[in-house]
């Protein structure tokens, strides 16, 4: 499929960081970064209907969390159930069972609806996120926070690089941890 790149001009708000999709971006997932001039560019690598879906397996296994696990809770920010599945589904998608690389201070992101589910690499270099983690996120998040409740995780051998969910009204990297709340 061909990559497409869009500067997102006018489907991000303007701010130095925003990380942040308007709600007239489509629907899917994106690779975003800054280029060497500090520009945001948010590259689309799919749209949500091109995007095939596979049975999450029935049986999750759950890495045990450690003390460097970091959960950050959302408790009074709760997030369309819909449109917060579809957006896990399609992420935990298009990283596939062999990872993506998400680049250095990026993230990869799927956008459906007004939720956004997110990596987000704070490290110096590319990390490689992988499907199993968004698994092993999403029911470490619900675990402490919630059913359809905002939440990130600091994912565990990897002292970097965050997954999560949330509502689309922020830069979702920079506000990933805000919550001092570890579960709800």
């Amino acid at each position: 499929m061909l990559l497409k790149t869009i500067t997102m001009l006018g489907l991000v708000a303007s701010h130095a960081t925003a990380f942040r999709f308007l709600d007239d971006a489509p629907d899917g997932v994106y690779t975003i970064y800054k280029d060497a001039n500090g520009k945001e560019v948010y590259e689309l690598d799919a749209l949500a209907s091109d995007i095939e879906q596979t049975a999450n397996p029935a049986s999750r296994v759950i890495r045990s969390l450690n003390s460097r696990s970091i959960i950050a809770c959302g408790c009074r920010s709760g997030v369309d159930q819909n449109d917060t599945d579809n957006a896990n589904s399609d992420l935990q998608n298009k990283v596939g069972d062999g990872g993506k690389s998400v680049p250095s201070g990026g993230s990869i992101a799927s956008k459906k609806g007004r939720t956004v589910a997110f990596f987000c690499n704070y490290d110096g270099s590319d990390t490689t996120a992988r499907k199993n983690e968004a698994i092993s996120g999403a029911s470490a998040i619900t675990g402490a926070c919630g059913r359809y409740i905002a939440g990130t995780i600091r994912l565990d051998g990897h002292p970097h690089l965050d997954f999560g969910y949330m509502n689309n009204i922020n830069d979702f990297c920079a506000h990933a941890e805000d919550s001092s709340d570890r579960h709800c």
